[in-house]
């Protein structure tokens, strides 16, 4: 099954955009997010700086790209929706390049006559670093809410993870331990079981840990990657089924229960930045492929579609959560699905549509 990208409306974002999020909550299926990173050298005496600004963006009738705000703060690394209502609240957590979790909560201004969407920002956590490092930097972070216990794991430019767990207080560091030599590029909770993660270093290590465990070693330690590990997608309708993508360009399959070898894996011609199943079906995966645009897999791994009308660095992917797209948009159409993507160097964020090629 071959399948077609459409853009349907790019939009730029200014700084270079590394992170592009869709909203999960049904109400808010249109809201997206847009985190960037630029660097600014300092003169004389000032350091160089790393400068950011999350764009809170509605997808509208008639192809339009609405800002409902633009918020500056340190360079955004990553940022996620919580996948439900956490306590009546729909949140975003944000990890920054000054080593912050920071906490939003999205809120409607219902004074205006049309509802406008916001972010307030509710909380934040510092990282521990070490005391002869001059920076850290928060690269990746996941939520886990099962059973209402609501935790956020986040990766670091030092190898560490920590677990952040957050009450009605606010965050509070639950563990925080070294997983990697180098920086530990990705974290991920089991969509299955919410004490195992799996981290990703810069050494070429894919790690699994369990947090009722000690964490001084892990579970498993997999060097199949002959390059940085950068991302996961554990799926929510097969346990134990989990893929990887690296700087090393593969895309792996792995079975949960015996992680000596993958399963299955796939070239995409890239470092592997990002890696998205499609919601509920999980019949397609979206792959941000750095220096190579993006594409789609099927479940067997077999590339279905390429996209590459970006021109720079392919860092964001996501997928729109409406289940169908012609509810909400007159010029779409039931079989359309919807993607959010975006660039560095050329700061572009382009939203498209996907269509069977019968």
């Amino acid at each position: 099954m071959k399948m077609e990208v459409k853009t349907l409306i790019s939009w730029d974002t200014e700084f270079s955009a590394d992170s592009v999020e869709w909203c999960p909550v049904d109400k808010f299926q249109h809201v997206l997010v847009c985190g960037t990173y630029q660097l600014v050298e300092g003169e004389g005496q000032l350091r160089t700086s790393r400068q950011g600004r999350l764009h809170l963006l509605a997808f509208v009738e008639e192809q339009v790209i609405e800002r409902l705000e633009s918020l500056d703060m340190p360079a955004v690394l990553d940022c996620k929706w919580a996948p439900e209502v956490v306590r009546g609240r729909v949140l975003l957590a944000v990890a920054n390049a000054v080593g912050e979790v920071c906490l939003f909560r999205l809120t409607q201004n219902t004074e205006s006559k049309i509802p406008r969407e916001r972010l307030v920002k509710e909380t934040k956590m510092v990282l521990p670093k070490r005391e002869d490092s001059q920076e850290l930097l928060a690269l990746s972070l996941d939520w886990s809410a099962a059973g209402g216990d609501v935790k956020i794991a986040v990766s670091d430019s030092q190898g560490c993870i920590s677990v952040l767990r957050l009450d009605d207080s606010g965050f509070h560091i639950e563990h925080n331990w070294s997983a990697h030599q180098f920086e530990s590029w990705t974290v991920h909770f089991d969509a299955f079981n919410p004490h195992i993660c799996y981290t990703g270093g810069d050494d070429c290590k894919l790690r699994v840990y369990d947090l009722k465990s000690c964490l001084d070693t892990p579970c498993t330690t997999n060097s199949s990657h002959s390059a940085g590990v950068t991302s996961f997608s554990s799926s929510r309708n097969s346990e134990h089924a989990l893929l990887s993508g690296s700087y090393d360009e593969q895309v792996r399959q792995w079975d949960t229960r015996e992680m000596r070898r993958p399963i299955n894996e796939q070239s995409v011609g890239g470092g592997v930045w990002r890696l998205r199943r499609q919601p509920r079906t999980e019949q397609l995966t979206l792959v941000a492929c750095m220096y190579n645009g993006f594409c789609l897999l099927d479940q067997e791994l077999s590339v279905v579609a390429e996209y590459k009308i970006h021109q720079s660095i392919a860092y964001g992917a996501d997928w729109a959560h409406f289940t169908d797209a012609a509810k909400h948009f007159s010029h779409l159409t039931t079989a359309e699905c919807v993607i959010g993507t975006c660039s560095f160097y050329d700061h572009k964020l382009c939203i498209s549509s996907l269509i069977k090629n019968d």
